[in-house]
């Protein structure tokens, strides 16, 4: 008999750890007594507590691009008429990450099969730290793929085959090399303004000081990791800011 999708989440705090249960797993504790259930739930919060508070639950798991997100990204972040990769050419990046509430989660996103590994190091890096939060994770399919939507929902996306704004050269994020990053508290700033909008106060160098939630400062655990495996960022950048981008 095939057994029915199912999920079952815990979250222990503090520290705060969670615990994502899917398909025969989560099904067998739906079908557990309430008593059996909240027993054995007890003694596997019981057994972590004692590897210690550092333990985290969670880590990247790379895996090729499922069929449903293909098709769904197909006309939004993927085109044919575009030079995009293949489908064997990126990856999906399933990401833990701190919540601007500090809840641990798991976000998506697609990259570069090539540079997979590499990201999934960097997002671990990062999680283990404990010092960074993201808004959210979403693939930009979610937004149809527009980066204005994607940008003023602040949130954290990778691959979208587009051409870069006002130009007909292809955008390393076509590639899946580039990664923005909570493009509110890191905004795009350039001659004519910044953008989103919503970051605007973000955008002037003054207002860019340690100790923001999900803002991403020189040196920071942000910065370093992205330097680890070799990618740039756009705070270097010199006759413009873009402060929520990183690329190879």
């Amino acid at each position: 008999m095939a057994l029915k999708r199912s999920s079952v989440r815990f979250r222990l705090a503090p520290p705060i750890l969670t615990i994502e249960l899917t398909g025969t797993a989560a099904q067998g504790l739906h079908d557990m007594s309430a008593a059996t259930c909240a027993a054995r739930v007890a003694l596997a919060f019981i057994a972590l507590a004692l590897c210690g508070s550092g333990a985290v639950a969670q880590q990247t798991i790379v895996e090729p691009v499922p069929d449903a997100a293909w098709r769904n990204m197909n006309g939004k972040s993927w085109h044919a008429h575009l030079p995009c990769p293949s489908r064997e050419e990126l990856a999906l990046l399933k990401v833990p990450y701190w919540d601007f509430n500090g809840v641990a989660r798991t976000g998506e996103l697609i990259v570069g099969r090539s540079a997979a590994h590499d990201v999934a190091k960097v997002f671990d890096t990062i999680f283990a730290s404990r010092q960074f939060r993201f808004a959210k994770i979403r693939l930009i399919d979610h937004y149809n793929g527009s980066d204005d939507a994607s940008m003023a929902d602040n949130n954290t996306s990778a691959f979208n085959c587009r051409k870069v704004e006002g130009s007909q050269g292809m955008s390393k994020h076509a590639r899946g090399l580039a990664i923005d990053i909570n493009p509110i508290q890191n905004p795009y700033r350039d001659a004519k303004g910044t953008y989103p909008r919503a970051g605007t106060r973000y955008g002037i160098p003054a207002e860019r000081k340690p100790g923001i939630t999900g803002l991403i400062v020189e040196g920071d655990i942000v910065t370093r990791a992205f330097a680890g495996i070799g990618w740039s960022w756009g705070g270097h950048f010199k006759s413009i800011k873009d402060y929520q981008h990183f690329a190879k």
